[in-house]
């Protein structure tokens, strides 16, 4: 709720980032950095993942 241009969520609830299909390896535009980083910070479940480099295939699954 707090990046609607960076998230989606799914019918079970389940957000992915959308800018790549939740494969980390679009970087972020500094407007859209602070964007992700206030989800980031405030995400309550702690379900957001960031890395400098992509993640593995499997890593992107829910």
């Amino acid at each position: 709720m707090l990046a609607p241009k960076l998230f989606e969520y799914d019918q079970d609830g389940i957000a992915s980032y959308t800018p790549d299909q939740n494969t980390g390896t679009e970087p972020l535009s500094p407007a859209d950095l602070i964007d992700f980083k206030l989800a980031y910070t405030r995400c309550p479940t702690g379900a957001i993942k960031r890395s400098d480099k992509p993640f593995a295939p499997e890593d992107t699954k829910a």
